[in-house]
């Protein structure tokens, strides 16, 4: 049976109600989806350590506007034997997550300074650009309060 032979014998009214229901059945459905992105993340194993015989070469960026961030996050890591090359701002103020930014293609050491920062996994991206000073950069958002370097 086909799905216009089943409308064929219905009325109207019957025929909107299912539409309706439809819908809501379809909306549920995708705000269920969206409350599960929303989940926290589960926390997986760390990655490698950093090598000590090549440490990543590391730029910290200040994209949150607050002043004294980016130094507060080199300081956090310096204490933590990684290589901090530069310490600027970034292109824009307005950066709402903190994200770790792989250039080289050392995806372990990109993941690795974010596992130390307490930057989710899912905010380190590959941009290699075999052009560029360094390794990995660091991008400070608007969420730097929630980071390890502000935490007690």
């Amino acid at each position: 049976m086909t799905w216009n032979a089943v409308l064929e014998g219905r009325s109207l009214q019957a025929r909107l109600l299912d539409i309706v229901l439809l819908g809501l059945v379809l909306l549920v459905a995708s705000l269920s989806i969206e409350s599960l992105s929303d989940a926290p993340e589960v926390r997986s194993s760390p990655p490698p350590p950093l090598s000590e015989t090549k440490a990543p070469r590391v730029e910290i960026l200040n994209a949150c506007g607050a002043a004294g961030v980016a130094l507060r996050f080199a300081d956090f890591l310096r204490a933590r034997r990684v290589d901090i090359v530069e310490v600027g701002n970034y292109k824009r103020y307005d950066v709402a997550e903190s994200m770790v930014v792989d250039i080289a293609g050392d995806l372990d050491a990109a993941r690795q300074v974010a596992f130390l920062l307490g930057i989710a996994r899912k905010d380190v991206i590959q941009q290699i650009n075999s052009e560029y000073p360094f390794d990995v950069s660091v991008i400070i958002g608007k969420n730097y309060e929630d980071l390890r370097p502000y935490q007690p």
